[in-house]
């Protein structure tokens, strides 16, 4: 049930986000164009165009939703784990759940964000995320799937420690019950 969600959350949530993420690497590649060749946000967004503000979503589902998958369960069990007999667990219990299972899944995820990163940034050489992936084995290896995977993991823990914790007391809340 809770990886079904997952995968569903995961989905949508590209579905909507895709278009920004493009934008974003396209705009952090800027500076390695000479300044005359340089594009504002709105330039980029309009030579990428309506069909090419969604390059490489079939990628970032790939990443994404698996993603998704993994995280939601490992917070609710790990969470479940650390809670009281009530099933009540506290504010270091969320914010440990929230941040292992962000680190897990983002670390877990990172073949398929290098993947993502290489077919949207601008010039890309690659015909889709399949030939991605074997153009980049082939050349650096297996383990070039995994660059940027710590520093990934150590941005995720922490957001997630605290998005679950903001979470967790909103809905909390909104129910009545006390918050710690």
């Amino acid at each position: 049930n809770q990886i079904l969600a997952g995968a569903m959350t995961g989905f949508c949530q590209v579905s909507a986000t895709s278009p920004m993420e493009i934008v974003n690497i396209r705009m952090q590649l800027q500076n390695l164009k000479p300044l005359a060749e340089r594009q504002t946000t709105m330039e980029v967004v309009r030579a990428l165009g309506l069909r090419g503000m969604y390059k490489g979503v079939a990628v970032t589902w790939c990443r994404d939703v698996p993603y998704s998958m993994i995280f939601f369960p490992a917070y609710a069990s790990m969470k479940s784990i650390m809670s009281d007999e009530h099933g009540h667990a506290g504010m270091g219990a969320i914010m440990f759940s929230g941040a292992m299972a962000g680190m897990s899944a983002s670390w877990l995820c990172t073949p398929p964000d290098v993947i993502k990163t290489r077919v949207q940034a601008e010039g890309a050489r690659y015909n889709g995320g399949l030939d991605c992936l074997k153009q980049t084995v082939r050349e650096e290896g297996f383990t070039a799937l995994f660059k940027g995977s710590i520093p990934r993991a150590m941005v995720t823990g922490p957001l997630f420690c605290l998005a679950m914790l903001a979470f967790e007391v909103q809905k909390r809340y909104i129910k009545g019950e006390d918050l710690f």
